[in-house]
This record gives C-alpha cells, sequence and structure tokens, in this order.
C-alpha cells in the first residue's frame, strides 16, 4: 500500500543555540520537527536537506514513533531548507512535506524553543515558548496565503527580560478556511527584529451536518458537546428531558460554518442542577436536525 500525502503535515522548525564558555567557538542545531502520519503501515520518516548552494539530500532516516530530528552539522550564516517524507512498510514513499528554510545566525536575544498551531473552536491558535529573553518588546504576528507575501495579524507584548520558560499564545480569530503560513516577527526594546522559522497549517470545513455523542457519558458533572456546521446558519443546541420538555439551550445564534464544541454542567436555564437519568439533546441549523441521547448520573 501506497503511503498518501502526510495527514493535516504540520512542519516547524525549533532553532536550539548553543555558546560554549569560549566565545570564539560557536555551535548551532536545528530541530526539525513533524506530525506523525496516520497511516498505520509508517516505517520510517526521512528528512532531507540543502542549501543555497547544494542539491538536496537525504540526510537521515528515523522511526516512525519519532517526531523530530536534531541536525548538528550546521554553519553560522548559511541557509538550509528541509523537507520530510513517510516511507511504509513495503518501501513506498509518501510525496514530500512543505519545505522550510532557516539561517543558520548567530544567537538572538530571545531564544525561541518551540512554536506551533492548534485548531480550538474553529480558530487557529498559535502557542509559543522562549527559553530566555533580553530586551524582548514583544512578536508581531504574521500570516500569509503563500509563504512569500506576509501581513501582521496581531501583536503580542514580551516579557522583556527573563531567564526562565515564558509561554505565549494568539488566536486568529480573521483565518479562513484554506491553508495559512505563520511566523513571528520578535522585536526588541531598540527596534531591531528577527523572524521565527514559518509553519504551516491548513483550516478545513467540515464536509456534513454532524452531531457527536457526547463525552464522557455518562457524566457527572460536566460533559462536552460537538458539532460541524458545513454552511453558516443559525444554530440552536437544545437539553430535554425524557418528557420532551426543554431544560436549556446551549447555543440558540447564528455561526459560520466550522467545528465547534459546547459544554454543559448539569444544570437547567435556572441554573438549578437536574436530577440523574436519560436527557436529549438535539441540534438544529437551517434545514438539518440532529438527536442524541445522554447520561447524568448522581
Amino acid at each position: 500500500m501506497m503511503c498518501q500525502k502526510l495527514h493535516r503535515f504540520y512542519f516547524s522548525i525549533i532553532i536550539l543555540v548553543t555558546i560554549f564558555s569560549n566565545s570564539e567557538i560557536k555551535s548551532q542545531t536545528i530541530k526539525i520537527s513533524w506530525n506523525l502520519n496516520p497511516e498505520n503501515d509508517v516505517k520510517y520518516y526521512c528528512i532531507f536537506k540543502k542549501t543555497t548552494s547544494g542539491p538536496e539530500s537525504e540526510i537521515a532516516k528515523v522511526s516512525s514513533t519519532d517526531s523530530s530530528y536534531l541536525d548538528h552539522d550546521i554553519v553560522l550564516g548559511q541557509t538550509y531548507a528541509y523537507r520530510v517524507t513517510a516511507e511504509d512498510t513495503a518501501g513506498n514513499e509518501s510525496e514530500f512535506s512543505d519545505e522550510v528554510s532557516i539561517l543558520a545566525g548567530d544567537p538572538t536575544p530571545v531564544e525561541l524553543v518551540s512554536f506551533h498551531v492548534e485548531f480550538i473552536q474553529n480558530k487557529c491558535v498559535l502557542k509559543w515558548e522562549t527559553a530566555s529573553e533580553s530586551n524582548n518588546y514583544g512578536f508581531e504576528i504574521q500570516r500569509s496565503e503563500s509563504s512569500i507575501q506576509f501581513i501582521t495579524v496581531g501583536f503580542v507584548r514580551g516579557t522583556g527580560t527573563a531567564t526562565t520558560l515564558q509561554r505565549y499564545q494568539f488566536t486568529d480569530r480573521d483565518a479562513p478556511p484554506g491553508k495559512h503560513y505563520y511566523r513571528l516577527k520578535q522585536i526588541d526594546t531598540d527596534g531591531s527584529f528577527s523572524y521565527s522559522s514559518i509553519i504551516a497549517t491548513e483550516l478545513t470545513v467540515p464536509q456534513k451536518f454532524e452531531l457527536y455523542q457526547n463525552y464522557p457519558n455518562p457524566f457527572n458533572p460536566e460533559t462536552t458537546i460537538k458539532y460541524a456546521l458545513p454552511e453558516n446558519g443559525h444554530v440552536r443546541l437544545i437539553i430535554y428531558d425524557i418528557l420532551g420538555r426543554e431544560v436549556i439551550r446551549l447555543v440558540d445564534e447564528c455561526k459560520p460554518a466550522g467545528f465547534y464544541e459546547v459544554k454543559w454542567d448539569g444544570r437547567n436555564r435556572e441554573g438549578i442542577g437536574v436530577g440523574a437519568g436519560v436527557y436529549i439533546f438535539s441540534l438544529f441549523c437551517n434545514e438539518s436536525a440532529r438527536i442524541k441521547k445522554l447520561i447524568m448520573e448522581k
């Protein structure tokens, strides 16, 4: 079986810099990380590398359980580009991941050790961490549809100076469905700046109207209900008792297409906890409806 194209392949590079006690000796390590391919017959991941002055070549082959590789063969001032493929047990190889390039430069005042994107409530949420900071004014978050021309979509204030791990987060609420590229522009207090590596992600739209079974189920005191909308519409998510009487409306508003989730804490619309038993939860949008049961435990 031929490996399929790497599924939702979020490819990122994390720069790890080490400076030895002798200030004349500098080394740099580039960490390449990726999301694991969901195909169950993947055997290896193959890492390919090239420079602006040389051809692309395979530099490593790692186990299917690995999601990162450290490249120690780095020369300061050189630009490197990386791609990854998956290889199955029959020796078939997937398509290449997106290519990501990085300039191996001198250490910057801010040491970025992770940068990735997650999908939360149909939004792109970017998260990153720094191991240390010196005079860090903040981060511009930049987005592109082509990985070439970027626009600034937000700003997060930096800690300033720190020697401990700092965590940051930004939600891009205006990203439309489709493929997006993100990078961080780190700005110092003196106005100087540097860019992070570029990460790619794809914001997808559901293919069908769906109401998922709540979890946990049975539950007490709280459960989560997820649903998917393939188109915009007025959404109503309602909890009924077993006799068909309305207990509470968890959602009653217009929403764009996307994936959503909502929590129910077992209370009715008056804020009073309901009794144990079987309840019905129903989702309505435009001309579509879905119904499922849930169980409230004592």
